[in-house]
């Protein structure tokens, strides 16, 4: 009776230990979604060989390039853990899980790939990205330096430095280094784009330069268009900045701070009915855009219409008290 006993308990810790290694990966049906992926044949390698990492990387694989990120997820997982140091199981399990939004997860693993082989670029860049993202300037910072100690021609390393001293507002080390990033990939589009706009915020005329850089990569980069238009604006030529300026609308009729700049255009050249309107368009898209009622309430003004003129400068009081201009028509209106 006793062996009996025991046979039985040997017999369920054999398949409680069966059920154990079972990974969450093979017991993923063969369904359409799989037939779909073409992963069937590979599932049913994976029945007979449940243990083999490579099926499973090769699996995930065909769900990755199919956007079965859910799938593919558990699939690198499982290669990962039949294979803990592979770093190409890794580093796919970590990517999946970035684009899958548990970024926390994909740190980590990003951060252990980089323990396992210090020379893998490819984690360092995500995992610095996602510092970046973070706001761990200083990690990321320093995680783009040690990708250039790798490799100098490295384009990404620097733009993605530049972004970070751009947002702890060193903005002569960011400018250095989209320069840098440029100079090693002159197709970097995002490189030229922020140039371009650093440049147009100081009111410099370099920014023609990078922005006609970026619209020759993106010829119909709606971003790189509005640069334009505003640096014609800074420079007063508004025929230029006019055409500009529709040809993003013409891309993009909801872009309200089109029809802002190009009511301001008509405020300057004294077409007030032509601004009235196009500040019309720009509040009816963006309903607390406060310049836009500021502005329809000097072009009201103007056109002694104190009624609307009051009713705008209101508006904008009772969203900001401190709107010193609005205040300002007030008393005028008084």
């Amino acid at each position: 009776m006793y062996k009996t006993i025991l046979f039985l308990f040997l017999i369920l810790v054999f398949f409680a230990c069966g059920n154990q290694n079972k990974t969450n990966a093979v017991s993923q049906s063969i369904d359409s979604v799989a037939i779909k992926a073409g992963a069937k044949e590979v599932s049913e390698k994976i029945n007979e060989n449940p243990t083999n990492a490579a099926l499973y990387f090769e699996r995930g694989s065909k769900y990755f390039e199919k956007n079965i990120l859910e799938r593919a997820e558990l699939d690198f997982k499982d290669a990962s853990t039949l294979d803990s140091n592979n770093v190409d199981y890794l580093f796919m399990y970590a990517r999946t899980n970035y684009l899958l939004n548990k970024t926390i997860l994909a740190a980590t693993i990003y951060e252990k790939i980089i323990v396992l082989e210090p020379t893998f670029i490819d984690p360092k860049i995500k995992l610095a990205d996602l510092y970046y993202i973070t706001k761990e300037h200083e990690k990321s910072i320093l995680l783009a330096n040690s990708i250039i100690a790798l490799d100098k021609t490295n384009a990404y390393a620097y733009h993605i430095k530049a972004m970070n001293y751009k947002d702890v507002g060193d903005t002569l080390k960011a400018v250095a280094n989209f320069q840098k990033a440029i100079e090693l990939d002159n197709n970097d589009f995002d490189s030229h784009i922020i140039l371009a706009k650093i440049y147009l915020a100081q009111k410099n005329k370099l920014a023609l330069e990078y922005i006609n850089a970026a619209l020759r990569i993106k010829p119909n980069d709606i971003d790189a268009l509005f640069a334009r238009a505003t640096f014609w604006q800074n420079e007063k030529q508004y025929k230029m900045a006019l055409i500009d300026y529709g040809k993003v609308i013409e891309k993009n009729k909801e872009y309200y701070q089109c029809y802002y700049n190009v009511g301001y255009i008509n405020f300057e050249t004294g077409y007030i009915k032509e601004a009235i309107y196009n500040f019309d368009k720009c509040v009816r898209m963006m309903n607390d855009f406060l310049p836009a009622y500021y502005m329809r309430g000097l072009c009201y003004e103007i056109l002694k219409d104190k009624t609307n003129a009051k009713l705008n400068y209101e508006f904008v009081i009772n969203k900001d008290p401190n709107y010193l201009l609005a205040a300002q028509g007030l008393k005028r209106l008084k």
